[in-house]
């Protein structure tokens, strides 16, 4: 049994896996939302970064699931500070608390995004890059390294205010009102593939010297194209609107399919599942 040091555990990913890891112990980062009441997860919090050597240590945690990340788009100035302090900051001190406490496994988050777009098109994709050189700058140095590069992760109970949760939700109705004109990529990857891909790494023998990084993803499309696909599968009939006029910085990217993805179930079997 392992015992997980977690941040992002109120998340969607963060949560389904805490309920599937039953056989391991979570001790959970709580930040700015309060944890769920699960009988494996202890909650703790933090009031300085250094405390994180103190937690890890009385604690004994041998692996470290880091999914918290300010996923806000766009290039404000005003939230680049936020960003970085979330996605670069805080990973850069759990990595370096690993590293030091001899912590046999670090896993964390990246986006498909970082492997489709020349051009990043937002604040956000660059600080997981960011990140990314961070990590693989630490390689080798004690602690195995798995970045999983996620596509949009979709399944059962999702929580969250994203696509297909929203059109679940109102797929019944007559139309759907979108916010964008459509023409972004769309990569759906089943949350029961990224599960699976954590439990793979965090099962293996500890080598201390691996960086890892996986693509779960599965074919681009665009959001429109989804949809229609949506539709098809669930059997809906629904309009969806568009915002022709929304400038779209996402329209320009390649296939995900370049990079040999990860992925094992099919768009049509999840989709029917949730």
């Amino acid at each position: 049994m392992s015992k997980i040091f977690i941040t992002g555990a109120s998340s969607y990913l963060g949560s389904s896996l805490i309920k599937t890891f039953k056989e391991h112990s979570f001790i959970g980062l709580e930040n700015k939302n309060i944890l769920p009441n699960l009988p494996n997860l202890k909650s703790v919090k933090i009031n300085k970064f250094s405390d994180f050597y103190e937690i890890l240590n009385i604690n004994n945690v041998d692996t470290i699931f880091h999914f918290a990340t300010n996923s806000i788009r766009g290039n404000d100035e005003l939230n680049k500070k936020e960003i970085y302090k979330v996605n670069v900051e805080l990973g850069e001190v759990l990595l370096n608390a690993a590293i030091d406490l001899n912590i046999k496994k670090f896993i964390t988050a990246g986006t498909y995004s970082q492997n489709i777009f020349k051009k990043i098109p937002n604040y956000y994709i660059e600080s997981k890059q960011l990140f990314q050189e961070l990590l693989t700058s630490n390689s080798g140095r004690g602690t195995d390294i798995t970045n999983l590069h996620l596509g949009d992760v979709y399944g059962p109970n999702d929580f969250r205010n994203k696509l297909i949760p929203y059109l679940l939700k109102n797929e019944n109705e007559n139309s759907i009102n979108l916010s964008s004109n459509g023409l972004g990529p769309f990569s759906p990857i089943h949350i029961l593939d990224v599960i699976g891909e954590i439990k793979k790494n965090i099962t293996t023998i500890h080598a201390g010297d691996k960086y890892i990084q996986t693509i779960l993803a599965t074919e681009i499309r665009t959001v429109k194209t989804f949809i229609e696909q949506f539709k098809e599968i669930r059997s809906k009939k629904f309009t969806a609107i568009y915002d022709e006029n929304q400038i779209n910085p996402y329209e320009i990217y390649s296939n995900v399919f370049n990079t040999n993805p990860v992925s094992n179930i099919d768009i049509r079997d999840g989709l029917k599942s949730i």
